[in-house]
């Protein structure tokens, strides 16, 4: 399998066989059929060709560069772009209501398997899984401990001042999560795959409960 890329003004051909199975950085399962890291350049390519992915969403203030939407063309993926500046505000009114489509993708088995990346596979990213795990029935105690983990990796300790404040911006976790489109069915991991669970706080587009 090969992917094509531009350097300078030329075209070059990239074997992903000379490229090692390298991950992107902060590379993990968020549920089965979901992964999430950082945003994905050429030592990646090869460990993601392997996932036979379906889409990947890239959560970034400009679009995929070119040689990554060439690389996600190769393997037959659907690439979307959920516009979003790494230096949004938590307490950004328009926060959550722009990542709603990336919760409503990573729902539909249909999309499956996903790939999820903001820049650096931190802010961003931990934020949409953050969400996920709402809509999941999380406790916010258990989804935040989740996304403290990640914020924390690879980088020096964060003071305690950082983490009380920025733990009070997100109890948005606490308020209701609006427009969420079940698909035709729904992932095991979501409800044990019954579409007729309710979450306190949860508001559908296409049910009445």
């Amino acid at each position: 399998q090969e992917v094509y890329g531009e350097k300078k003004d030329e075209k070059q051909k990239i074997s992903l066989k000379v490229l090692s199975l390298v991950a992107p950085l902060r590379f993990g399962l968020v549920n089965p059929g979901i992964s999430r890291g950082a945003y994905p350049t050429l030592q990646n390519y090869r460990h993601l060709s392997r996932l036979q992915l379906k889409t990947i969403i890239s959560m970034t203030a400009e679009p995929p560069v070119e040689d990554l939407k060439q690389f996600i063309a190769s393997i037959g993926a659907r690439s979307v772009h959920c516009a979003i500046s790494r230096s949004i505000s938590f307490t950004d009114p328009s926060l959550v209501s722009t990542l709603i489509p990336c919760i409503n993708i990573c729902i539909d088995p249909a999309n499956h398997p996903i790939y999820i990346h903001c820049l650096d596979g931190r802010k961003i990213t931990s934020l949409l899984v953050l969400l996920i795990r709402r809509l999941q029935g999380w406790t916010p105690y258990a989804a935040l401990a989740e996304f403290w983990r990640h914020q924390l990796l690879f980088r020096s300790p964060i003071l305690a001042a950082e983490i009380e404040k920025t733990t009070k911006e997100l109890e948005f976790l606490a308020g209701d999560l609006n427009d969420i489109a079940l698909p035709e069915s729904i992932p095991k991991w979501l409800w044990g795959g019954d579409k007729s669970v309710t979450v306190a706080g949860v508001r559908f587009v296409n049910r009445s409960v």
